[in-house]
């Protein structure tokens, strides 16, 4: 988030005064709105400027004097070129974006009078084009669902993270969305990127060239201007400080308080403050949520806080360095809380982080915060593996933390949890599944409490054995697809005439090839994403009605079994100890060995964070022994051909996949590209992995690549090069070398 600087308070003379009463910009000042806002304001401009483009107008001539009936025609051009607009609700918000743009370039709002106007003929366009009014099933989570997903989170999920920091982090984030209700906004990063606008041509001289900032900071700027061409003695203008948006360590706070009991060790509690709020450029509402130990390790956030922090070393005092001492720290009788301090240099660090490209592989980075998009693949990724019919979101989460507080908290205590100014906008998170027994209360029957409950849960039609990915039939399908057809043929005859030419038109060329293929994937990706969703849908619709025909019409020979769990088989072994503590039953232990027990789930989730699973292949016998540690593998100095040396000098991942040999050597050629070299700069330097090099501060990059051939490294020719956008081509010279060749670094 950007803090802007307090101004200097200076008392100017009475010019200074007069000139700025001539300079402030008339009619009313614009508001500051927020960045997502401001986004899709410019999206909405860029399609307004293809519309202008399509009728030969200029756009910013038409946006200014334009009337009521060319601004209905824009809509009825966005239905007609805009395929994937569908449903009511969103033309209806490309109205209120359009609006705002109307706001923005004639600084007042638009006429009542033409508001009613384009209202009235979009209820038209909807009836015309059959636009869809329906509202989708709102997924509520409830804490059986939230128990679900997360055991199988830990227990059966197979799915890949950058590390394993990423996988405790999800559960942490599923426990914080539960426990507080908040938005994506206030717990994660949310602000995307604003790119430039297009160039417009303009016959006003004082419309021409204008800038993002002409269009959405005049007055601002007018502010400046006056600042710097009145006063020379005005402070300099202000600096903003970056901070990075979500949860930081300086919102968190771990105490310790004394024990109610004798004999009873001293709890934990956590207070987590929320900064960033709906609508916190005009009213910032912070709000501070208290947590405690659950007695379910599953559910305890502080166990997953402890993990983080400690992976971190993030504890400013040096000797809570392991988990045993957090919990054996002693409650002066004077005091009633000792506070666990973090180190001033993580203060302003986010708790929960992105993970990107490193010399050693996609890790956890140090300061990005974690994204929404990110965090929501995952979400939706975890919902799929679990067998949900509906999507998990955020939202889900959200909406399921307001209906459990509205049934115990008041309105007013309601409205602060869940960030609404009004109490009215709950009816919206409101669960579509009737949560009282009418039934009974006609009747005048006691209420099937038990079962209401479960007739609302979110986990209702589970069913693990809902496909997540398409078959081969299916996969095969999709490529004779004539869209697909079409764009691939595009791209190979954009290749074709590249490969014909040379020089600058070459390069030309070869952008637009680049632009054909991210086109050509783009619509693979949503090809796939909607014949999987189809898939679902009809796996879900026809599998109740399998089973039962199954159940009634098969006879002794012929019925059907579902097919057992797999075994479940874990690469790293802190991972295969947190399962055997979360299936330890927490009744008839002493307090002493829940203790231990908790402090041992707590270690592993700390260690685990330091390790990464690898890709299985059907194929690959993956089943460690976790009763004894095997060796580490030792590193050679010339190794076998065949081998990742990143892979196996990274001590996060197994044993067994660091000693892992592939087929052929263009096979771990292929694997180093795009698993370990994928979003790096070839051009900078790159650390070699080996520890020899390490040690020496040899990098991978230029001439130095010839000295790595005495480890049994590749490097891999012209001719044989994959087409990956981040190769360079640098010359080696190397004497074992017969001679001098040009050669393509994909490798190291």
């Amino acid at each position: 988030m950007q803090q802007r600087a307090q101004e200097q308070r200076i008392a100017h003379s009475a010019n200074h005064y007069n000139k700025l009463r001539q300079k402030l910009p008339t009619g009313p000042v614009q508001r500051e709105r927020a960045r997502n806002t401001e986004i899709n304001i410019d999206g909405i401009w860029r399609r307004w400027i293809r519309f202008c483009e399509h009728l030969d107008e200029d756009p910013l001539v038409l946006i200014t004097t334009g009337s009521a009936q060319d601004f209905m025609t824009f809509f009825k051009w966005i239905l007609d070129n805009y395929r994937g607009v569908k449903k009511q609700s969103a033309l209806h918000e490309y109205f209120r974006v359009f609006k705002m743009l109307f706001d923005r370039h004639n600084k007042q709002w638009m006429p009542y009078e033409t508001v009613l106007s384009i209202n009235s003929y979009l209820g038209l366009l909807y009836k015309r084009y059959g636009l869809d009014r329906s509202i989708p099933m709102k997924a509520v989570m409830s804490v059986d669902d939230l128990v679900l997903v997360l055991h199988h989170h830990w227990v059966r999920d197979d799915s890949l993270f950058d590390d394993e920091r990423q996988r405790v982090q999800l559960a942490f984030l599923l426990l914080l969305a539960a426990y507080t209700g908040q938005r994506p906004c206030s717990i994660l990063e949310t602000t995307r990127k604003r790119g430039p606008l297009p160039a417009i041509e303009s016959g006003d001289d004082c419309l021409k060239d204008m800038s993002e900032e002409d269009q959405s900071e005049d007055d601002n700027k007018a502010f400046a201007e006056i600042d710097k061409d009145i006063d020379d003695n005005t402070a300099e203008a202000s600096r903003t400080t970056d901070l990075p948006r979500g949860i930081l360590y300086s919102h968190v706070r771990i105490r310790v308080l004394p024990g109610r009991f004798a004999r009873q060790r001293n709890p934990l509690v956590m207070e987590v403050t929320i900064v960033h709020t709906k609508g916190e450029e005009r009213n910032p509402q912070p709000k501070t949520f208290l947590f405690y130990e659950n007695m379910n390790l599953l559910l305890c956030p502080i166990a997953h806080m402890l993990a983080l922090a400690l992976h971190d070393d993030a504890f400013e005092a040096s000797s809570l360095s392991q988990v045993k001492q957090i919990f054996n720290v002693n409650v002066p009788s004077q005091k009633k809380s000792v506070t666990l301090w973090w180190k001033d240099e993580k203060e302003n660090i986010p708790v929960l982080r992105q993970a990107a490209p490193t010399n050693a592989g996609r890790r956890t980075s140090a300061k990005l915060p974690l994204t929404s998009a990110a965090s929501s693949r995952a979400l939706s990724r975890l919902g799929m593996k679990v067998g949900l019919e509906h999507r998990l979101q955020h939202y889900s989460v959200r909406r399921g933390t307001g209906n459990a507080v509205d049934g115990v908290a008041s309105v007013h205590e309601l409205s602060q949890v869940m960030g609404h100014r009004n109490a009215r906008t709950f009816e919206f998170y409101r669960n579509q599944r009737v949560k009282c027994d009418v039934q009974a209360a006609f009747l005048g029957q006691p209420s099937e409490t038990t079962l209401m409950k479960a007739l609302g849960q979110m986990s209702l039609t589970v069913n693990p054995d809902a496909p997540t990915e398409l078959t081969l039939e299916q996969k095969k399908t999709l490529m004779d697809n004539p869209t697909i057809s079409k764009l691939r043929r595009k791209r190979d005859e954009i290749k074709m005439a590249a490969e014909a030419v040379s020089g600058e038109q070459q390069s030309d060329l070869w952008k637009k090839k680049c632009l054909a293929e991210t086109n050509l994937q783009a619509a693979k990706v949503r090809l796939r994403a909607n014949a999987l969703q189809r898939a679902r849908e009809q796996f879900f619709r026809n599998a109740d009605t399998h089973d039962i025909d199954t159940q009634f019409g098969a006879t002794a020979e012929n019925t059907e079994h579902h097919a057992p769990l797999p075994a479940l088989k874990y690469q790293t072994k802190e991972r295969a100890r947190m399962v055997r503590l979360l299936a330890q039953p927490e009744e008839g232990l002493s307090d002493e060995r829940r203790l231990t027990r908790r402090i041992d789930f707590v270690r592993s989730m700390m260690e685990l964070c330091d390790r990464k699973e690898a890709r299985c292949r059907p194929t690959d016998p993956i089943a460690p022994k976790y009763e004894e540690e095997p060796p580490s593998p030792s590193i050679p100095k010339r190794i076998d051909r065949r081998q990742c040396l990143f892979c196996l000098c990274d001590k996060r991942k197994s044993y067994e996949r660091r000693e892992r040999k592939y087929a052929r050597p263009a096979k771990m050629m292929d694997h180093v590209e795009k698993d370990h070299l994928k979003g790096l700069d070839t051009r900078t330097a790159i650390a070699c992995p080996h520890p020899l090099c390490r040690s020496d501060g040899v990098v991978l990059q230029g001439i130095a690549l010839a000295a790595k051939t005495d480890y049994g490294l590749a490097l891999r020719k012209e001719h044989h090069q994959r087409p990956y956008k981040w190769a360079q081509e640098i010359a080696v010279t190397d004497e074992d070398l017969a001679s001098q060749e040009t050669l393509r670094v994909s490798v190291f």
